[in-house]
């Protein structure tokens, strides 16, 4: 079972969410600790060498894993509003160094 961490203040955004939707995002992220690859709604984000993105609903969480350690760090959640949402998130992360291109 993989660990998860959250990267800055992604887990302040979790908690200031409707408790349905806590639950459901919660829910998520315990069946992403068992495989965060087997899920149907994950992909692995274009342009990245270690980016994915779980769909739930509408909002979206956007994690790395790092699988000798088993841990899965979550480094965004947003609901997305449109395509061009994952682009100004990716771009972002890898401004700060978060996320690398290939």
């Amino acid at each position: 079972m993989y660990r998860i961490f959250f990267y800055n203040h992604t887990d302040e955004v979790l908690y200031s969410l409707d408790e349905r939707t806590q639950d459901q995002i919660i829910g998520a992220l315990e069946q992403l600790a068992l495989d965060p690859f087997a899920m149907a709604q994950v992909k692995k984000i274009a342009g990245t060498r270690d980016g994915y993105r779980l769909r739930v609903g509408r909002w979206r969480v956007i994690y790395l894993t790092i699988t000798e350690d088993q841990i899965i760090n979550i480094l965004s959640l947003f609901m997305e509003r449109s395509t061009r949402d994952y682009a100004r998130i990716i771009e972002r992360l890898v401004k700060m160094g978060v996320v690398r291109r290939k």
